[in-house]
């Protein structure tokens, strides 16, 4: 069977009607189509995500001032130093202890000691992956519709077919992380922290949409 290239980036087949994108084998199409399609509904799906929240209405988006971004990535840089996988520790280990009841939906922290936890390479690379996103969102305080569909996702994975987390517990790493910054940092202001229960308040409203979407 030879092929031939075709127009659109597409090889056409020939002695057949059959077009397959450029790369793809077609002897072994079948498994070749299906993650060509996955990929494919994965970029519509972002995209989709992407411009519903570009035109979403002004009470549903996050809208910051230059000034706002500023204080955001000042107080983000200098808790953060850098180590998002201590940070995302301590902040769960943090939510961990003011909220028990959280600790129960890690089946690799369920249990454990702070000892324990900090020699488990799951919840290391998982504190370590959710606050990747964090930083991934101070990154793009200029063009959040980045993120959306990132976040929703996210979501999505820790909905009921997925981790199922409860939605009402995502609010409380926020707030264990704001707890920390105000301890840790001297030039934390109310100002800061009223800024970080908005910017989390966005994380979270794009993870439970996710769930609510993408989730079941």
């Amino acid at each position: 069977m030879k092929c031939h290239q075709k127009g659109g980036g597409l090889i056409k087949v020939k002695g057949t009607s059959k077009s397959y994108p450029c790369g793809l084998d077609p002897k072994n199409n079948n498994a070749e189509m299906t993650q060509y399609a996955t990929v494919a509904e994965t970029c519509i799906v972002q995209l989709y995500d992407r411009v519903r929240y570009i035109n979403s209405s002004a009470s549903e988006r996050l809208d910051l001032s230059v000034n706002e971004k500023l204080q955001l990535r000042v107080s983000w840089n200098a808790w953060n130093k850098g180590d998002t996988a201590s940070r995302g520790f301590e902040s769960f280990v943090k939510m961990f202890q003011d909220k028990p009841e959280t600790q129960q939906v890690f089946s690799f922290a369920k249990g454990s000691s702070v000892e324990q936890m900090q020699s488990s390479s799951k919840l290391l690379f998982h504190v370590t992956r959710v606050f990747k996103y964090i930083n991934m969102v101070i990154e793009n305080l200029d063009k959040l519709e980045n993120v959306v569909p990132l976040l929703r996702a996210a979501g999505g994975r820790h909905g009921c077919s997925g981790y199922n987390v409860p939605k009402d517990y995502f609010p409380h790493l926020g707030i264990a992380m704001r707890s920390l910054m105000k301890k840790e940092l001297s030039n934390y202001t109310p100002s800061n922290d009223r800024l970080w229960e908005r910017l989390y308040g966005f994380i979270v409203v794009q993870l439970c949409t996710g769930i609510d979407e993408y989730g079941a």
